[in-house]
C-alpha cells in the first residue's frame, strides 16, 4: 500500500516552538513581547502613577500611612486568530510524479513550508494588533468578529502638520511631546519615535529655518540631512530618537499595508530597565494541551486528512480515497491580544 508521510501534530508543535523564537525583524515584539497567560480572558492591571513623597516623621509618633497607588483592571475576550490552508488532490498527485522511495511519498517539505508561511502570517497578525494598541484603538471587523478596544495612550496634535514643510515645527513638537512624559514613570530621553519612511521624509524635507532645518551643521547647509543627523539634534536636546519602521503585509487585495500608517508617529517612553509597557497575551485554546491535560496558551498548529485528525503522520491511499475531494488541511493560529500596562508612557501624534 502506497503511504504518504507528513509530520505528526506533535512534530508540528515542536516546529512551532522552534520557529517562534526566530527573529523576523518585527520591531513590535521588542516593545510588547509575547507572554502566555493561563486564563480565558486577556486580563491585566493598567497601573496608575506613584504619587507623593516621603513625609517628615515625628519620632514620638507612628509613621504617616499613605495609600498605595491603585490600578484599573482591564479585560476583554481573547481574539481567536485561526486559519487553514489546503494541500489538494492535484498537488498530492503532482508530488507523486516527483518519484517515490520505498513505496512512500514524503510530503514533509510541502507541509513544513506551508507551516512556516502560516507561522509568519500568525506573527504578522500579532504585530498588527501591537501597533493598533500602541495607536490607541484595536478595531477588528471581519469574518463575523467585531472588536473595538480602546487604549488610553496620550495624544499630541501639532499646530502645523509636517506636510507643510515650510512652516512645520517638528523640533518644537518633540519638545512639547517630551513634557507629556512628566509624572508617568517614563522619560523622553532614551525614548523612541516610531514612524514609517514616508512620515520620516516629511521631517527630513522640512525647510523651516526657525526649527530643525535651521539647526543643521554648516557642512550640511545645501544638503537634506539624514535620520542619523536629525537624531544627533534630538539626542543633544534629550528628546526621543526617530526609528523608521516600514514593515507591513499584503492584504487580501495584494495591496501593501504598513503597520505604521502614513502620518502617524508613536512615541514609546523609556521606562526603568526590565519594565515593559505591555505585552501580547497568548491565552488558552483547545488546540493546545498542557501537561495537566488542560487547555494551554500559545501558538498552535495541526493537520487534518479529509477532515479527520492525523495522530501518526501516515496517510495511506485508502484513507485519502474515502473522500470525494481528498485533501490535507494545515491549521495554525493563536488566541489572545495586546495589553498595555502603562498607557501614559505612550504618545501618539498625527503629524500629517
Amino acid at each position: 500500500m502506497l503511504v504518504y508521510q507528513i509530520p505528526t501534530n506533535q512534530e508540528l508543535n515542536i516546529l512551532i516552538q522552534e520557529y517562534v523564537i526566530q527573529d523576523l525583524e518585527l520591531v513590535g515584539e521588542t516593545i510588547l513581547p509575547f507572554q502566555e497567560y493561563d486564563t480565558d480572558f486577556v486580563l491585566w492591571d493598567q497601573l496608575d502613577n506613584e504619587f507623593g513623597i516621603t513625609a517628615a516623621h515625628n519620632m514620638n509618633s507612628d509613621p504617616v500611612i499613605r495609600k498605595r497607588p491603585g490600578s484599573t483592571t482591564r479585560q476583554y475576550t481573547p481574539i481567536p486568530f485561526k486559519e487553514s490552508e489546503l494541500i489538494k488532490e492535484e498537488e498530492i498527485l503532482r508530488a507523486r510524479r516527483l518519484g517515490t522511495l520505498g513505496n512512500a511519498i514524503n510530503l514533509d517539505f510541502e507541509v513544513t513550508r506551508r507551516l512556516r508561511a502560516r507561522m509568519g502570517k500568525d506573527r504578522l497578525r500579532a504585530e498588527w494588533t501591537r501597533w493598533q494598541a500602541l495607536g490607541g484603538q484595536l478595531n477588528i471587523a471581519e469574518n463575523g468578529v467585531a472588536i473595538q478596544e480602546t487604549f488610553a495612550v496620550q495624544t499630541y496634535n501639532p499646530a502645523t502638520l509636517w506636510s507643510n514643510t515650510a512652516a512645520a515645527t517638528p523640533l518644537k513638537d518633540f519638545d512639547a511631546i517630551s513634557l507629556l512624559f512628566d509624572g508617568t514613570g517614563a522619560t523622553a530621553e532614551g525614548a523612541t519615535a516610531f514612524m514609517n519612511k514616508k512620515t520620516a521624509n516629511l521631517l527630513l524635507e522640512n525647510t523651516n529655518d526657525q526649527d530643525i532645518h535651521g539647526l543643521r551643521g554648516p557642512q550640511f547647509i545645501s544638503l537634506t540631512y539624514s535620520v542619523e543627523e536629525a537624531n544627533k539634534i534630538l539626542t543633544a536636546r534629550g528628546l526621543p530618537n526617530i526609528r523608521v519602521y516600514n514593515a507591513g503585509y499584503y492584504d487580501a487585495n495584494r495591496n501593501f499595508q504598513h503597520f505604521m500608517p502614513d502620518g502617524l508617529v508613536v512615541i514609546v517612553g523609556r521606562r526603568p530597565v526590565g519594565e515593559r509597557v505591555g505585552e501580547v497575551a497568548l491565552t488558552r485554546t483547545l488546540h493546545k494541551l498542557g501537561q495537566d491535560g488542560q487547555p494551554a496558551p500559545g501558538f498552535f498548529a495541526f493537520i487534518e486528512v479529509n477532515g479527520r485528525g492525523n495522530p501518526d503522520g501516515n496517510v495511506d491511499l485508502a484513507q485519502l480515497g474515502t473522500n470525494g475531494n481528498p485533501k490535507i488541511a494545515i491549521t495554525s493560529g493563536f488566541y489572545g491580544g495586546p495589553l498595555l500596562f502603562y498607557v501614559r508612557s505612550i504618545v501618539k501624534a498625527q503629524v500629517s
